[in-house]
């Protein structure tokens, strides 16, 4: 008896979690920008590496494996879809990188990306280079560095001064990115640029 109660509560958690899932695709852009999963999942989203399936933080550039359910796992080449969220991190394909990259940032101004620029095998710890884009339909990504915000952001001097603020933070402290500190850093320059 204790065992059927406690596999019952096991699956009215696991049931609970999939209506919560942070993980799953975006097929176009218009999922992509209200943030609407069109394929959702309770399990997980891989890269099909060198050798094996494996995980992966910031960037994918492999066919893109999805458990969707037990038994059902669907796979996607590169481009094939928009971008996809996993564990709550949102991913959009970059045509010029033919990668999927991690965005920290989305305004209409301005899009900041992720990408990898150290992998160390078996740590999660990571050193990360920020990229940018000022507006979501730009295919071309720049290093997101002082020369290139005051030759992009000129015009709009408010956001240039933020831009340069945020650039001297994330200079200073930038060197590793471990995983877990994701979202506080997408707090903190949504602090700085809102």
């Amino acid at each position: 008896m204790i065992i059927i109660l406690q596999f019952i509560i096991a699956l009215h958690a696991h049931a609970k979690f999939c209506a919560d899932t942070s993980t799953g695709i975006y097929f176009t852009k218009e999922q992509f920008e209200i943030d609407e999963l069109q394929l959702k999942s309770c399990y997980w989203i891989r890269e099909n590496g060198p050798i094996i399936w494996s995980d992966f933080a910031y960037e994918a550039s492999g066919t893109i494996k999805i458990k969707v359910s037990k038994g059902n796992i669907k796979t996607f080449e590169p481009g094939s879809i928009y971008g996809f969220k996993k564990d709550g991190i949102k991913f959009m394909f970059v045509k010029s990188l033919n990668e999927y990259l991690a965005i920290l940032y989305e305004n209409p101004s301005v899009y900041l990306f992720m990408k990898e620029d150290v992998y160390f095998l078996y740590h999660q710890t990571k050193r990360v280079i920020f990229l940018y884009a000022t507006n979501i339909d730009s295919s071309f990504l720049k290093k997101f560095n002082k020369q290139n915000i005051l030759k992009d952001f000129s015009k709009n001097l408010k956001l240039e001064k933020k831009l340069l603020d945020l650039f001297e933070k994330i200079d200073r402290e930038k060197t590793y990115f471990p995983y877990k500190d994701f979202f506080k850093w997408q707090k903190k320059v949504e602090d700085y640029l809102n």
